[in-house]
């Protein structure tokens, strides 16, 4: 009996258009799940999440996070987008409190 192999190249972005909106969800919970055990790939999820988001949306990827702990997230966020509209004075209250955690 013969053996026969075949390769198929299949763009990315060809794949995702054709899927179903339940199958996005279902591959972003699969590369959620899988960039969970792989630190390059958690950042490089982060990396393009942050990219695309605009500094709107907080990166919390864990489903026991609790509410005061996405609130927090959610603040550091909108901190980071509006650096450039705070006080000099109100930089170096962030400043000196992320110090006490380096």
């Amino acid at each position: 009996m013969a053996n026969f192999e075949a390769w198929v190249d299949v763009d990315p972005d060809d794949y995702w258009r054709e899927m179903s909106k339940r199958e996005k969800k279902e591959m972003i919970g699969i590369l959620v799940e899988e960039a969970s055990e792989d630190n390059d790939l958690m950042d490089s999820l982060k990396e393009n999440l942050s990219e695309y988001s605009k500094g709107k949306a907080a990166l919390i990827f864990s489903s026991d996070a609790s509410y005061d702990q996405i609130d927090f997230e959610k603040s550091l966020v909108a901190l980071q987008g509006a650096y450039y509209s705070l006080s000099k004075e109100k930089i170096d209250q962030i400043n000196e409190i992320a110090k006490l955690y380096k």
